[in-house]
């Protein structure tokens, strides 16, 4: 007995039984699938395609050099669908007809139907891409681009395409592989986590729209757990903290002095976004306080950041006045949405490069980034004694956990207080 090494032959066929309503002379095309066990007999799935005879002999029936440039579109769209029935056809995800016909409740469907969301990893990419960028959500946009490129190129490592794999290919085992393979060559953590959790979004989508099965799901508590980084946020030490405030008075050059304008805005504003700075419009600007919905929580909270204009903030308000809608002019107003996200992330490009310098100035050995103003904020209110639940309300977080994650370890000489205090009896 000749034995295979898949359960089933796929092929496909017009289903000439059944004329389409609103397409005269019209058919579906179904895939058609031989079980090379004995004891199963020959079954059919259904596609979303449709075609005339004469199409269908053009593609299937004769010599490819004959195909009519009207039908390579169609043939395109019927190959795709064999692919997706070619990575079910695999004996640890569907020995039996039955178990096919399950798993190919999503993969039936086209490009077109139920936004994309099919067994093939990369078209999901592509939807979940093409939605974002519909929402004008561009730096999501490009956290999924990274995280494709990502896959891709690890695939390709493994003489694999990316764009031909589906769900069923990223196992845990497959996973690990990957993981390891970043670390290998050098990636942290926290990168490897950026590039997983996409992924791992796409998975819920997919078992949402019914292309995959919560069993074939490869993340959770039993199974692969996405690595995680320090946890620990860096922000200035209190003699670097007092350095950086006072480099404002005497700057080297005038685009650091507008960086420095733009970091201790940061700071003083309870750790502001800088997107959210750039974005604030003057209408969320009152009397005496600055109120917004922070532009990465906005979808799960519509609680409002609440911040006290100070003698600083008022000073860069009037200093940086925006045009337009927006209350400062760190973005031009009259780009369209994708054209104004681009220049607000070369604009904080170029002032991360002044920021490292300041602190070379300054002789802070750390590479400081913006988000630095925002742990500084948080570290130096939790050491000045305030309360966490306070600083937390501050910072727009929704629980106290995120807000640890922010603090600074405490110096050696507060640890030393705690143990001096702990030997008073």
């Amino acid at each position: 007995m000749i034995k295979h090494d898949k359960p089933f032959k796929v092929t496909t066929w017009l289903n000439k039984r059944s004329e389409l309503k609103d397409k005269k002379g019209s058919y579906y095309v179904w895939i058609q699938l031989y079980p090379y066990h004995k004891k199963f007999s020959r079954f059919y799935v259904t596609t979303n395609i449709s075609a005339t005879v004469d199409q269908y002999d053009n593609m299937f029936n004769q010599p490819r050099t004959k195909l009519k440039p009207s039908n390579s579109k169609k043939l395109n769209e019927i190959v795709k669908m064999m692919d997706k029935a070619e990575s079910l056809n695999k004996f640890e995800i569907c020995s039996s007809p039955q178990a096919f016909k399950e798993k190919w409740r999503g993969a039936k469907v086209s490009d077109e139907a139920i936004h994309g969301y099919t067994i093939n990893v990369n078209e999901c990419y592509n939807a979940k891409i093409s939605e974002l960028k519909a929402l004008e959500k561009w730096g999501s946009v490009e956290v999924y681009k990274g995280s494709r490129t990502s896959f891709t190129t690890y695939f390709k490592t493994r003489g694999k395409d990316f764009k031909k794999l589906s769900f069923y290919d990223l196992t845990e085992e497959v996973l690990n592989l990957y993981k390891k393979w970043n670390l290998d060559q050098g990636n942290k953590k926290t990168t490897v986590g950026f590039h997983i959790r996409p992924l791992m979004h796409l998975f819920n989508k997919a078992i949402k729209h019914k292309s995959i099965d919560r069993d074939d799901y490869p993340f959770g508590k039993d199974a692969f757990s996405i690595p995680k980084g320090s946890g620990t946020n860096r922000g200035l030490e209190a003699w670097e903290l007092k350095l950086f405030a006072e480099y404002g008075e005497n700057p080297k050059t005038k685009p650091r002095k507008l960086s420095w304008e733009i970091w201790m805005l940061s700071y003083y504003g309870s750790g502001m976004n800088f997107k959210d700075m750039c974005y604030l419009k003057h209408s969320d600007v009152k009397e005496d306080r600055i109120e917004f919905l922070r532009s990465k929580t906005v979808e799960k909270s519509d609680k409002l950041i609440s911040i006290p204009i100070n003698e600083f903030i008022g000073k860069m308000l009037k200093k940086h006045k925006g045009r337009g809608i927006y209350a400062f002019n760190f973005v031009d107003h009259k780009l369209e949405s994708e054209a104004r996200w681009k220049r607000y992330m070369t604009v904080l490009r170029n002032h991360t490069g002044h920021w490292k310098n300041i602190a070379k100035e300054l002789g802070i050995t750390e590479e400081i980034s913006y988000y630095w103003g925002r742990h500084s904020f948080a570290t130096k209110s939790r050491d000045d004694g305030y309360d966490i639940s306070q600083i937390s309300q501050a910072l727009g977080h929704t629980n106290l956990a995120t807000t640890e994650a922010y603090f600074n370890k405490f110096p050696n000489d507060k640890m030393k207080g705690l143990q001096d205090n702990a030997g008073k009896f």
